[in-house]
């Protein structure tokens, strides 16, 4: 038997066999079929270290023509431990729209040496969905690896190499079946091979997520407005009027982090708005502590208050840029209602906000705005 599709009928054998799934056929769909799509300009079919492989290095590959929601795909890839990044989307509505796991193929055996990551939108959110829970320490050679994704309605496991899950997420992406993507950027060049996936039913076999708890006064659901485009004349103004604009509810996250792309219809928009409205009992000083990505502009009752850069590389070239509750400002709240706007401009790598009140004594909020 051809020593490729040998290999080819051992991983169908795999998916048949590790995972309990419903009964599904395995489709496997070699790289050198036209079903893939591949765009980019460094891209080859070649013979790589014993597997016929698909070479790419600044190109991607699109096999869109399958409807995945659930199940189990795997695939071998290699790539030199040098900068890079490289990795595997599933669930593609669209090439702005999917759910996606990357290797950054310099960070060997450190903490964050992969993601995952959806994108929505076009906009990718590592600066939001990072630590533990989404990345884990793996070690890169150059040799070949064999990556295996579970996925069920809520999530998925990554096993490399083992027989055991290396990470166990939850799903972002909120999206609905779709087809896969292989990717690596221009950095670094990976190779791909002995692609395959089986619709199904899963069992995931980790023990689940556990997010920190919300601590009080996080702020866990905003008004938002928007998104405007990049020459939006509001962004960076003294005042702000909410005066006229549409505001849609929108749930925060696990530590209050919220996802501003959730809210996006298209790429070319960067700016989006985020207000919770505070009812004091009487005048006085008060605080938040809050966090964005990329940029923000705070407005408190229409007045500036506040603008802050936290773009990636923007303060030295290895700042990243990640949100957290870095920065606090005081706030000279009036008696009744007040209301604190967040506009925030997306650059690169997540578009998002969060805040918390660490006093909220005096202080009423709409059920379910802030965590008590």
């Amino acid at each position: 038997m051809n020593p490729i599709r040998a290999t080819v009928l051992f991983l169908a054998v795999c998916l048949m066999s590790v995972v309990p799934t419903s009964a599904q056929t395995v489709q496997s769909i070699p790289f050198d079929s036209p079903r893939w799509d591949i765009e980019g300009d460094d891209h080859s079919l070649v013979l790589y270290k014993g597997k016929e492989a698909l070479r790419l290095q600044g190109a991607a590959a699109w096999l869109e023509d399958v409807a995945f929601e659930t199940g189990t795909f795997e695939f071998d890839m290699a790539f030199p431990a040098e900068r890079g990044f490289q990795g595997v989307r599933w669930q593609v509505q669209d090439r702005a729209n999917f759910e996606e796991f990357y290797f950054r193929s310099h960070l060997s055996d450190m903490p964050d040496a992969n993601q995952y990551n959806p994108v929505l939108g076009g906009y990718a959110a590592w600066q939001l969905y990072f630590g533990p829970e989404y990345s884990v320490p793996l070690h890169y050679d150059g040799e070949w690896k064999h990556v295996r994704i579970v996925v069920d309605e809520a999530g998925g496991e990554i096993y490399v190499d083992s027989v055991e899950p290396v990470l166990r997420f939850v799903k972002k992406g909120d999206f609905d079946a779709g087809g896969f993507g292989v990717y690596a950027s221009r950095l670094n060049v990976a190779y791909f091979a002995n692609f395959a996936f089986r619709p199904g039913t899963e069992t995931l076999r980790g023990e689940p997520v556990a997010f920190a708890e919300t601590e009080p006064g996080t702020v866990t659901r905003w008004d938002t407005a928007g998104p405007w485009g990049e020459a939006w004349e509001g962004a960076g103004a003294y005042e702000f009027s909410s005066e006229g604009l549409d505001w849609v509810s929108l749930e925060a996250e696990e530590k209050g982090i919220t996802n501003l792309a959730r809210t996006i219809t298209g790429a070319e928009r960067t700016h989006a708005a985020a207000r919770v409205t505070i009812d004091a009992e009487k005048a006085g000083w008060k605080s938040v502590l809050f966090g964005y990505s990329d940029r923000v502009t705070v407005y408190l009752n229409g007045r500036q208050l506040y603008r802050g850069d936290n773009t990636w590389t923007s303060r030295d070239y290895r700042y990243l840029g990640t949100i957290g509750l870095f920065d606090e400002i005081p706030l000279w709240l009036e008696e009744g209602e007040n209301e604190l706007v967040f506009v925030v401009t997306e650059a690169f790598g997540g578009f998002g906000v969060m805040a918390r009140f660490p006093d909220t004594d005096g202080l009423g909020f709409a059920d379910g705005v802030v965590h008590r």
